[in-house]
């Protein structure tokens, strides 16, 4: 459940019909009880432990419900063991308890991970790392959400990534190939996360530079969606200036060089 946010609204009032009902009240009758018990969590690298107020988890999903109330796990001594690493875990338990996502970076971020594979001879601008290791953080996050159940995790996360996208403009900003091997590894043919990885693929025209066998799966889907799109389009039909040439035997050194089809 995502914490209320305040909003300042300004209503004319001289018309009573013309207020409009606009507020940020719970559904539920009660607040989250900050002085009622905590569970602890581990992270499954590292082993670090976050601790966080019991009742706003439990209510995230049947999952978290299911090893608290049921299983009796979150003690310190013993701890319910996350499926993601550190920060993934630190980045959903934000989400969860004030309603926001912390994947963008700053140029006062000390991050290793956000500099990797950076050095002397090739010199890499940081905004382009800091763009790239966002994707690479929100597919993490999104996957993190969908083991433990948090569909209203998940869709945030869908609707950051969409936010993302659409803020680039001209800049193109695509999830890094890095993002849609982990994604491929971890969900389902046909998970809405893969479809929305190719279909921003599909409106830039762009396609991943890696050869890497483990994209080949993705670039099934993307071949799949771009031909699907063209269909729905206006049908299929010999683009304008092809040549009978490009797809004969002697190929464009040919003498035939009429045109097919025309503007």
């Amino acid at each position: 459940m995502t914490l209320p946010k305040t909003i300042t609204i300004s209503l004319d009032i001289s018309n009573i019909n013309s207020i409009i009902m606009i507020h940020t009240r719970s559904k539920r009758s009660t607040a989250f009880n900050f002085q009622d018990t905590v569970t602890t969590l581990k992270d499954i690298y590292t082993s670090d432990l976050f601790r966080v107020h019991t009742a706003p988890l439990v209510r995230r999903s049947m999952f978290w419900n299911n090893l608290v109330k049921v299983q009796k796990l979150g003690t310190d001594d013993n701890p319910i063991v996350c499926p993601g690493n550190r920060d993934t875990v630190a980045a959903y338990l934000q989400y969860i308890c004030h309603g926001t996502i912390p994947s963008m970076r700053d140029d006062n971020d000390d991050d290793e991970n956000a500099m990797e594979g950076a050095n002397e001879e090739e010199e890499i601008p940081t905004g382009i790392i800091k763009d790239e290791q966002e994707w690479e953080d929100l597919c993490e996050l999104h996957i993190f959400a969908s083991k433990v159940e948090d569909e209203d995790a998940m869709d945030a996360v869908v609707d950051t990534m969409l936010a993302k996208y659409a803020e680039s403009g001209d800049n193109g900003s695509l999830p890094t190939e890095d993002a849609i091997k982990t994604v491929y590894a971890d969900t389902k043919a046909g998970s809405p996360l893969r479809r929305m990885l190719v279909d921003i693929y599909v409106w830039e025209g762009a396609a991943p530079e890696d050869a890497d066998v483990a994209l080949n799966e993705f670039l099934l889907d993307l071949t799949k969606g771009t031909m699907k799109r063209k269909k729905e389009a206006g049908g299929c039909c010999i683009p304008a200036r092809v040549k009978r040439c490009d797809y004969h035997v002697h190929g464009a050194k040919g003498q035939c060089g009429e045109v097919i089809a025309v503007d």
